[in-house]
């Protein structure tokens, strides 16, 4: 399984996992420029190494007339995204913010060793990474309980 999971905006967030059979679980996040993520995003979808693609939804709504002036960068990577899926033949998923950050806490990516040091966006690209394993049931929620 390779999972690439993807918070779009100008600064994208950027998560790939990779779990294959007899291989140690690979992780790793990262954030990048709008115009780099959608060459990386274009890089692993071509390569037909991904089993799937999740974004993270945008909504169009009151508020975007107000306070979503960067929204058409987030707005253009889920199409340049949903495209290169279709074109590739890989699954292509949307998740909404509020489920990741619901499900995902700082606290939970501290417990998996997840949490990336510096701005926010590589978090939210790993909130949306483990929200989707754990729907595909390639993570057991449980290991996600904070013990206190």
């Amino acid at each position: 399984m390779r999972l690439l999971a993807i918070d779009p905006g100008k600064m994208c967030g950027m998560a790939l996992f990779v779990m294959q059979p007899s291989v140690e679980i690979e992780w790793r996040a990262w954030m990048q420029p709008w115009q780099l993520a959608m060459e990386t995003s274009e890089a692993w979808i071509s390569s037909g190494q991904l089993t799937e693609v999740v974004i993270e939804n945008f909504v169009i709504s009151r508020a975007t007339l107000t306070k979503g002036k960067d929204a058409h960068w987030a707005m253009g990577g889920i199409g340049v995204v949903r495209y290169l899926c279709e074109k590739h033949d890989v699954t292509f998923n949307t998740q909404t913010p509020a489920d990741a950050k619901g499900f995902v806490t700082n606290d939970k990516l501290l417990k998996l060793g997840w949490k990336t040091p510096g701005k926010d966006h590589p978090d939210d690209a790993t909130r949306h990474l483990v929200l989707r394993l754990a729907r595909l049931g390639a993570i057991n929620p449980k290991r996600l309980l904070i013990e206190s």
